[in-house]
């Protein structure tokens, strides 16, 4: 009987240690704190009560891992961005908060890949909103959601980006080539998108649109920028149709 006894408090044991380390691997090293503070800022967040939930989960964040839960993530750029919209006058905090924002959302990225896609446009759908007085950061942001994701962008993204390198042509920190680059890319993407419905696909064309109006008046494609750009070209494959 004491043999008995003895094995089921072994298995016991075992299964705890099993149980504890397990949620250690989760929740980290401390993953008693990671937990309760998880548990906290969740609790409040479904009620609403984001002011209460944001020391929580700043905590939440400091002592568990990115790969714990999803939404400490994605919740969190949503309480940063209320933190945010509070501080528009305070240029310093504004701009440490940007940048935890953008932060995250490469966590969201490097941690989460199922989840990638939707990351990628959200981070610079963001950047787009929050960054106004430097376009070169903001064209590196939206190019690189471009290439990354190509006809999975947000349509949006595409004009923004668009706009973002003709102001920059304007003020001399942009190529003319590099501008028509970007409109042949948008024009090429915006071909191999598949609308889910016919008001994403009426969307989409009201964007090609805008981007093609923007295009025209934005007057890159001069004769001038266009015979620099592509003679070039015909010189070094001159059997190739440009057209």
């Amino acid at each position: 009987m004491k043999k008995i006894v003895l094995l089921i408090s072994i298995a016991a044991m075992a299964l705890v240690s099993s149980s504890v380390a397990s949620a250690q691997g989760k929740y980290g090293p401390d993953s008693t704190e990671c937990i309760k503070y998880l548990s906290y800022y969740t609790e409040y967040y479904k009620q609403k009560n984001y002011d209460a939930a944001l020391p929580n989960w700043r905590e939440a964040y400091r002592l568990c891992p990115p790969t714990a839960r999803y939404s400490i993530l994605s919740d969190g750029t949503t309480l940063l961005k209320r933190v945010l919209q509070k501080n528009q006058k305070n240029p310093i905090y504004r701009e440490a908060l940007i940048d935890s924002i953008m932060k995250i959302y490469d966590e969201r990225i490097q941690y989460w890949p199922k989840y990638a896609v939707t990351s990628y446009n959200n981070k610079a759908m963001d950047m787009y909103n929050f960054v106004k007085d430097d376009p070169k950061k903001l064209y590196e942001v939206l190019s690189a959601t471009v290439n990354e994701l190509g006809p999975k962008t947000r349509a949006d993204i595409f004009l923004f980006q668009l706009n973002t390198a003709v102001d920059l042509y304007k003020n001399g920190q942009l190529d003319p080539e590099s501008v028509i680059n970007v409109y042949e890319n948008a024009v090429a993407n915006f071909a191999k998108m598949t609308p889910k419905n016919d008001t994403e696909k009426r969307s989409n064309e009201s964007k090609l649109a805008d981007i093609e109006g923007l295009f025209i008046t934005s007057q890159v494609a001069s004769c001038d920028n266009l015979i620099a750009l592509f003679t070039p070209r015909y010189e070094a494959a001159p059997q190739v149709n440009l057209r």
